[in-house]
């Protein structure tokens, strides 16, 4: 009896050192996976900050009327594909677009709500927003329209760049 009650003991011990590791376990996999978390948080932040300020110095240049310096960080990819309402552009075709409609321009005025960057992973970010455009015309004619847009980003050999673009215009009365 004496030596069941010894094996007892050492069960009970070892289901206690038992859970003492399973706790030692958890604690170790929740603390290395805050710090991933952590990292993670870091991370999607500096993208998100990044893309943030680079949307607005394009934002700037737009309302400037500076094709070249606007979308400058369009990507050069074949396969970058990009929209204006039901228009489909290639990179050419969409400066080509933009200096034509910039070049009537007397002055442009962009004011966006709400936008916010989606990462999608390390390389890859979407930016998206909506607001209105305000244009006035070299004739002097105001026009305001109601955006919405969406900038597609992919890092690429440590530069972020355009590779899809879709905005819809609409007028407001």
């Amino acid at each position: 009896m004496r030596d069941a009650g010894k094996a007892g003991w050492v069960r009970r011990k070892g289901n206690a050192m038992g859970k003492s590791l399973k706790v030692a376990a958890i604690i170790f996999l929740v603390l290395t996976g805050a710090g991933s978390v952590r990292a993670m948080d870091e991370e999607e932040s500096e993208v998100t900050g990044t893309i943030d300020v680079m949307m607005q110095t394009m934002i700037a240049f737009a309302e400037k009327a500076d094709v070249d310096q606007t979308f400058t960080d369009l990507s050069p990819d074949k396969k970058a594909v990009f929209f204006i309402n039901d228009k489909v552009y290639d990179r050419k075709s969409l400066l080509e677009a933009f200096r034509e409609t910039f070049g009537k321009l007397r002055s442009q005025k962009i004011q966006l709500k709400a936008p916010k960057v989606f990462l999608l992973g390390p390389d890859a970010a979407v930016w998206v927003a909506h607001g209105k455009g305000i244009t006035q015309d070299k004739e002097g004619v105001s026009r305001t329209e109601a955006l919405t847009e969406t900038w597609v980003w992919k890092r690429d050999q440590g530069k972020w760049k355009v590779i899809h673009y879709h905005e819809s215009a609409v007028p407001v009365a």
